[in-house]
C-alpha cells in the first residue's frame, strides 16, 4: 500500500474498524470522542467529502496518515501504512470494489503458493512457505476483463480473506473460519495473519507458547464477524483469545466476556506490541542480530588457532 491507496481510504470505514463511532452528525461532518485523548465532549471531527480530520482540542488535523501517526505513536509513514493495511477490510483503495454483486467476480484458479510477490509478503511478516502452505493458497480472480492475485484464506461459507502487498480484502461470503482438531481449547484470532503467526511462534519459540497439544482454533477475518462466533465458542470449556492491542481488540475481548467470563486473554504476552505478528517480527529481528553478533567471535576464534 502507498500513501495514494492510504489517502483514498474512508476515514469514517477506518475508525469504525479501530472501534470509535461518531456521537454527532451535522450534515457532511462526523463528530467523534477523540481517539487521541480522553474527553467527554466530542472535538473530533471528520469531513466526510473531503475525507480529512480535525481534533480542535489538540489543534491538529490532516489525512489518514496523520491521524495514524499520531494514533500509534509512531514517526515513520511506511509503519502507518502498514498499519492502516492490517485495519482496513474493504477494497475501496485500489482499481475494483467489492461492494458490486458477487456475479461480478470469477475465481480462476487456486493453487499452492508459487508467486514470488506472494512470497516475498510472507517474508516480509515473518511466515514460513512451509506453515503458509498448509493453510491458505494463491487465488487468482477476475472482474470482466482483468486478473488478480492474492494470498486465500477460506471461511466457513466458501468465501476468501484476500492479502498481499498492495490491500487487504475479503471475496464474499465474509464469514468466521474455524479449524477443529478434537480439542477441548479454542483460540481466537482476529485474522488469519496472526493465527499463522501463532503457528510459527510455536515452531520457532516453543517457551512462548509452550503447549504440544492439538488445539482448535477460531479466526474471525473481521472483528464486525464477533456475533458469528458466540455460538461455536460454547462448545469450549477454555476459549483463549489473541487480540489486538488496541481499541477494537480490547472492545472484541470485553464483549466476549460477556458471554464467556472465563475467556483467557494472552494479549499481555505481547503487550508491547500491536498485535501477534508484531511480537513475531520483533523476535525474528532480534534473533537475527544476535546470530550476526555471534559471527565475529567465531572468526576471531579461528584465527586464534
Amino acid at each position: 500500500m502507498n500513501s495514494k491507496n492510504a489517502k483514498s481510504i474512508s476515514l469514517l470505514e477506518y475508525l469504525s474498524a479501530l472501534g470509535h463511532h461518531p456521537t454527532l452528525r451535522q450534515s457532511d461532518n462526523y463528530w467523534y470522542l477523540s481517539p487521541l485523548r480522553e474527553e467527554k465532549t466530542p472535538s473530533f471531527k471528520v469531513s466526510r467529502i473531503k475525507n480529512l480530520w480535525y481534533d480542535f482540542g489538540l489543534a491538529k488535523g490532516g489525512t489518514i496518515i496523520d491521524f495514524t501517526l499520531l494514533y500509534y505513536k509512531i514517526t515513520e509513514v511506511k509503519e502507518a501504512l502498514r498499519k492502516i493495511e492490517e485495519k482496513t477490510d474493504t477494497l475501496s483503495s485500489i482499481s475494483f470494489s467489492f461492494q458490486k454483486p458477487v456475479s461480478t467476480f470469477k475465481i480462476q484458479q487456486l493453487k499452492p503458493i508459487e508467486n514470488k510477490v506472494l512470497i516475498e509478503y510472507l517474508t516480509e511478516r515473518g511466515i514460513p512457505l512451509s506453515i503458509a502452505r498448509e493453510h491458505i493458497e494463491e487465488i487468482y480472480f477476475s472482474r470482466e476483463d482483468k486478473t488478480y492475485f492474492a494470498l486465500g484464506f477460506e471461511n466457513r461459507s466458501g468465501g476468501y480473506e484476500l492479502r498481499n502487498k498492495y490491500f487487504k480484502g475479503c471475496l464474499p461470503p465474509k464469514d468466521i473460519t474455524i479449524i477443529q482438531n478434537g480439542s477441548d481449547t479454542c483460540n481466537v484470532f482476529e485474522g488469519f495473519i496472526n493465527y499463522l503467526s501463532y503457528l510459527t511462534i510455536k515452531a520457532e519459540i516453543p517457551a512462548f507458547l509452550p503447549s504440544n497439544d492439538p488445539e482448535d482454533h477460531l479466526i474471525l477475518n473481521s472483528v464486525q464477524s464477533l456475533s458469528k462466533a458466540l455460538k461455536p465458542l460454547t462448545e469450549y470449556p477454555t476459549i483463549i483469545c489473541y487480540p489486538d492491542n488496541d481499541n477494537a481488540g480490547k472492545k472484541a475481548v470485553e464483549e466476549l466476556k460477556k458471554h464467556f467470563p472465563n475467556l483467557q486473554d494472552n494479549s499481555f504476552f505481547y503487550k508491547e506490541e500491536n498485535d501477534l505478528n508484531d511480537y513475531l517480527c520483533k523476535a525474528q529481528r532480534h534473533q537475527k542480530k544476535e546470530e550476526q553478533s555471534r559471527k565475529p567471535v567465531l572468526r576471531h576464534r579461528r584465527r586464534l588457532r
